[in-house]
């Protein structure tokens, strides 16, 4: 069995990735990775690794920054399967499974019957011939049923994703800054503390400028409250 990748998404959309048995096989942003894609910043330098062996295929990870997705859930390691999509930064790879040809039998050769044995002449002068028996049928030849290709080993399913880990897996896909405002204020005693500070500051205000009141409002210091 080999395995295929088609690259469908991202600047290098339709070409494709072949990986034979043996010895795994890393994809990456730069060498030492076997297969490069220097365009893509969202790929780690190596980024993930796929070995084949025998009727399975599996992909693990190599702590790349931005993680590694199969089937929109992010994976450490999993066993892959016909028509998985793999997500590696602004990449989607589909996968496809090639698997030997099942073996066929030759056919068997057919069997031809010796020809009819002919007994000597009698001193008689008569030339009897010995019964002539009726050669065997030929045997048609034996074709072996072809094998039905044997289906994956199961997996089992992976857990349902937790929503923080589903809004993770959002905010990972969108590269834009994110911003957060958060308020402090939960005691409700600060209203109370706003008023009394608003009320200091107008008289602070009126002592340092005495004369007729300004509607200006000076905030209290960070201090005060």
């Amino acid at each position: 069995m080999r395995l295929v990748l088609k690259v469908r998404t991202g600047s290098e959309s339709g070409r494709e990735i072949v990986i034979e048995q043996g010895a795994p096989v890393r994809v990456g942003r730069k060498s030492p990775a076997e297969f490069v894609f220097p365009q893509d910043a969202g790929i780690s330098r190596l980024h993930f690794a796929i070995k084949c062996d025998g009727d399975t295929a599996r992909i693990l990870d190599l702590n790349s920054s931005n993680g590694t997705w199969v089937n929109g859930r992010q994976v450490k390691g999993a066993v892959l399967k016909e028509g998985d999509e793999i997500t590696a930064g602004e990449m989607a790879f589909t996968v496809h499974m090639e698997r030997d040809q099942p073996w066929t039998a030759p056919p068997a050769a057919a069997l031809i019957a010796p020809p009819p044995f002919l007994s000597p002449p009698q001193l008689s002068g008569q030339l009897p011939l010995a019964p002539i028996e009726s050669p065997p049928l030929p045997v048609a030849p034996i074709e072996s049923a072809p094998r039905e290709a044997e289906p994956p080993p199961s997996v089992p399913a992976a857990p349902e994703p937790s929503l923080e880990d589903r809004l993770l897996g959002v905010l990972r896909e969108d590269f834009q800054p994110l911003y957060a405002i958060l308020d402090g204020a939960r005691s409700p005693d600060i209203y109370k503390i706003l008023a009394e500070g608003k009320e200091e500051a107008r008289k602070a205000q009126e002592a340092q400028n005495p004369g007729p009141a300004t509607p200006t409002f000076q905030p209290p210091a960070a201090g005060m409250l």
